[in-house]
């Protein structure tokens, strides 16, 4: 079962906040979070009108993930309502089975205070102490600067670029960024 030791900290702004694991309680909670996410359009590809999980197919998904040994979900809770998470999720596929790619969202008003730092460290120590987890990566937009900082701040690098992946309906784009972190501290394959 993927599961963490819920815990406090506090914020650069001094506000506390819980984590844990998401149940499947949480679920009209945690879509309201991606929701408001969505709507903000900042640093995400999906747009919200392409967001359609409903609430029984998000609990679902919570339920799938509590259960399975390479899925977690963590949230970030500021008096009972959910500001931010993360979901991280490993291949089916047997040769990939020790990789996994997580996405994260954290509400606008609760971004660049600690949110983001505290919930992707909590992913890396669920990955330390996961065995069949070895590579935690991400996709992230080349233009989302404070996102491609914390991560670098946290160990990531940069594994590729896609050129020109995303196209905004004023027809610019931007490339994304393919980011991944060995949960040993490498950087390279047997390193």
């Amino acid at each position: 079962m993927s599961k963490i030791v819920p815990f406090d900290k506090s914020l650069k702004d001094g506000r506390r906040i819980s984590i844990r694991h998401a149940n499947v309680a949480d679920a009209a909670n945690h879509l309201k979070c991606i929701e408001a996410c969505l709507r903000s359009g900042e640093g995400l590809v999906r747009l919200f009108d392409e967001w359609d999980r409903t609430e029984r197919e998000h609990r679902e998904a919570i339920r799938k993930a509590l259960y399975s040994p390479r899925e977690i979900i963590i949230l970030a809770i500021n008096e009972r309502t959910i500001i931010g998470g993360l979901d991280f999720r490993s291949s089916k596929r047997s040769r990939l089975a020790h990789t996994g790619d997580f996405g994260m969202a954290i509400r606008k008003e609760w971004r660049g205070i600690g949110v983001g730092s505290i919930l992707l460290s909590t992913l890396m120590d669920w990955a330390e102490s996961n065995p069949d987890i070895e590579k935690v990566s991400l996709r992230v937009l080349a233009s989302n600067a404070p996102a491609i900082a914390l991560y670098k701040k946290l160990g990531f690098v940069e594994e590729g670029r896609l050129l020109r992946e995303v196209k905004y309906e004023n027809g610019l784009y931007s490339d994304e960024l393919i980011m991944a972190r060995f949960v040993d501290g490498s950087t390279a394959a047997g390193a």
